[in-house]
C-alpha cells in the first residue's frame, strides 16, 4: 500500500482519505494523479456514488480479511500436522 499511496502523493492521499476512500485503491501508473484529482471532485459532486464506492471498498477489505484469515487458519492446522 505505501508504495500507492507514494504514488500518488501525500496530499492526494489526504484528498481521497477526507472522502473515505483507501488511496491504495488508485493505480500507480502515468497520469494517475488527474484521475485521482478528477475522481475526488466527481465524488464531491455526487455523494451517493462515493458511498456506494466506500461500500464496495468496505466489502472488498472485508473479502480480503476473511481469505487472509482462512489462509492463517490452514497455515496453523498445517503446521499442526507436521
Amino acid at each position: 500500500g505505501a508504495g500507492l499511496v507514494a504514488a500518488v502523493g501525500p496530499t492526494t492521499a489526504d484528498a481521497l482519505r477526507a472522502e473515505g476512500l483507501a488511496p491504495e485503491v488508485v493505480p500507480a501508473r502515468p497520469g494517475g494523479l488527474a484521475l485521482v484529482d478528477a475522481l475526488v471532485d466527481h465524488l464531491r459532486a455526487h455523494p451517493e456514488r462515493r458511498d456506494a464506492l466506500r461500500a464496495r471498498q468496505d466489502e472488498a477489505l472485508a473479502r480480503i480479511a476473511a481469505v487472509a484469515a482462512a489462509d492463517a487458519a490452514s497455515g496453523d492446522a498445517n503446521r499442526g500436522e507436521r
